[in-house]
């Protein structure tokens, strides 16, 4: 069942089977500075008592990130820029599909 996970009544996300699962877009959400995408650091208490144990985003509806839980705390760094603290992982930790899903589409085609 998804349940959904909120930050200031708005959703951010959702868990599933212990899978917090975010959507993002790189022109908004993507750290520059550390090449990588965080999370609210107010999340982490729910995602403990749901049992997550993986973080999954999906960058603008296309390609994938997981990162455990665990490695994602322990790789992330506290930061806070103006819309709350928040906890940003560089995406050398993160697992990621090789290419963007459309642009599997399109070599196929090839």
């Amino acid at each position: 069942m998804r349940l959904p996970v909120k930050v200031k009544g708005k959703v951010i996300g959702y868990t599933e089977k212990g899978v917090f699962i975010k959507p993002v877009k790189s022109n908004r959400h993507y750290f520059e500075k550390y090449d990588g995408y965080a999370v609210q650091a107010s999340v982490v208490p729910t995602l403990r008592r749901r049992n997550v144990h993986t973080i999954r985003l999906i960058e603008d509806g296309t390609r994938e990130y997981t990162i455990s839980l665990a490695d994602f705390l322990r790789h992330g760094k506290l930061v806070d820029y103006g819309h709350g603290e928040q906890i940003v992982c560089p995406l050398e930790h993160w697992t990621s599909d090789a290419e963007p899903k459309e642009r599997i589409q399109q070599l196929a085609f090839f």
